[in-house]
């Protein structure tokens, strides 16, 4: 009864479909962390498992977002041929049940998710045999150190640029001798004071407020030509110079000698500068009161005989010119006694 108890059991194990002799298996990934910082590291262990004994392990790996792979490091049970990203691996020691696959090593760069996908797994099995197994993935959370960082202030906008002035004329321009006839578009100016003058003022005044005006240090005349430069600085930097050139002539002595006026006081006189005798009749005092002026002013009058008047006194006007020769008046006096 036993023999045929097993006969039935062989006949029956051999018609049984070939699928249902067929290898299976799976795969697993386990992350020591699913949530870290920038800049951290996340180890993933890869472990697989079938019913039968498995030959060699296929696999594509890849990760994604904020995380990229690092490094993998397969267990020491295998031979490790990889053309990245495609992960193959061979052993010898064949054992079925769970087997140890490798670590992958992670890396997280910046905020945000990334994931870590293993796809195209395939286990071979002793005798050849094939199975593929469904892809796996992990999700990496990567968390900033300040989740809500204070946002960057926008840039104050540049202020608009300052146009400055080109303006470097003048509005006026004016001397205290002399006079010049003064139009802002013209630069120079000629003028011719007298010899007596010794310095000039010069007073200038921009056309512009926020332009400077420089005047000359030195304002003092020699004689013959002097000239003065005033420039104008505009407030761009820009400079206009107004030149004053002034004629000084001459000290020339002079030999007038003659008198322009000549007054006596109660007394009229026909006063001529080129007549130079005069008679004054019916004189009370013993001294007159006599004003004379001369034409030139640097000429000198001195007056004698005025003083103590006789009967028939005489009295003299004498003017020296600047050079020295001089012309004399004579009054001829009758003083009533």
């Amino acid at each position: 009864m036993k023999k045929v108890i097993f006969y039935l059991v062989t006949v029956f194990s051999l018609l049984l479909p070939v699928d249902l002799l067929a290898l299976s298996g799976d795969l697993s990934i386990n992350c020591n962390t699913t949530s870290v910082k920038p800049g951290q590291q996340i180890k993933c262990s890869v472990s697989g498992n079938s019913d039968g004994q498995i030959s060699m392990v296929f696999a594509n790996i890849s990760a994604n977002g904020s995380i990229s792979i690092d490094k993998f490091r397969a267990e020491r049970i295998w031979d490790v041929k990889t053309e990245w990203p495609n992960l193959s691996l061979s052993s010898n020691d064949k054992k079925p049940g769970v087997f140890e696959i490798g670590t992958v090593y992670l890396k997280a760069n910046s905020a945000g998710t990334g994931n870590f996908v293993m796809s195209g797994i395939t286990f071979t099995g002793d005798s050849g045999e094939t199975v593929s197994v469904a892809n796996k993935s992990v999700s990496i959370s990567v968390i900033s150190d300040n989740p809500n960082p204070t946002p960057t202030p926008e840039p104050e906008p540049e202020p608009a640029p300052v146009v400055k002035s080109s303006d470097s004329s003048l509005k006026s321009l004016t001397v205290s001798s002399g006079s010049i006839d003064f139009i802002p578009s013209t630069l120079e100016y000629n003028l011719e004071v007298s010899s007596n003058v010794s310095t000039i003022q010069i007073q200038a005044v921009p056309n512009d407020t926020k332009a400077t005006v420089k005047l000359p240090d030195k304002l003092s005349l020699e004689t013959g030509l002097n000239t003065f430069a005033i420039v104008v600085t505009a407030e761009d930097g820009s400079t206009t110079t107004y030149k004053i050139n002034v004629n000084k002539l001459e000290n020339i002595i002079s030999e007038n000698a003659l008198l322009s006026s000549l007054n006596i006081s109660g007394k009229q006189i026909n006063f001529s500068s080129d007549v130079f005798e005069y008679k004054i009749g019916n004189i009370t005092t013993s001294k007159l009161d006599i004003n004379a002026t001369a034409i030139d002013g640097n000429a000198k009058i001195k007056i004698f005989g005025n003083n103590n008047i006789g009967k028939d006194g005489v009295i003299i006007i004498r003017v020296t010119a600047e050079a020295g020769n001089y012309k004399d008046y004579i009054l001829y006096v009758n003083k009533l006694l």
